[in-house]
């Protein structure tokens, strides 16, 4: 399943940042012609990873977008 365990946001199965490669992998298939889905499904999470992170580090926020987002962005 490789899902996000929060608020860690690490992969369930193999403990990496989500998403993880194996996750990326699966995701670039599932949504291949279908981008935009891909990219609303993953900033959905973005929102919920900001959240968590902020409440965890008192409102440090690592770079998620890239984490979350630039490699999708990046994988055209």
């Amino acid at each position: 399943m490789h899902m996000p365990v929060r608020p860690s946001w690490s992969c369930q199965e193999c403990g990496r940042p989500w998403p993880c490669p194996t996750k990326k992998s699966d995701l670039a298939a599932e949504y291949r012609g279908a981008r935009s889905a891909l990219r609303i499904y993953l900033a959905l999470f973005l929102v919920d990873a900001i959240d968590d992170f902020g409440q965890q580090h008192g409102g440090a926020v690592p770079d998620l977008h890239a984490r979350f987002l630039r490699w999708e962005i990046n994988s055209e």
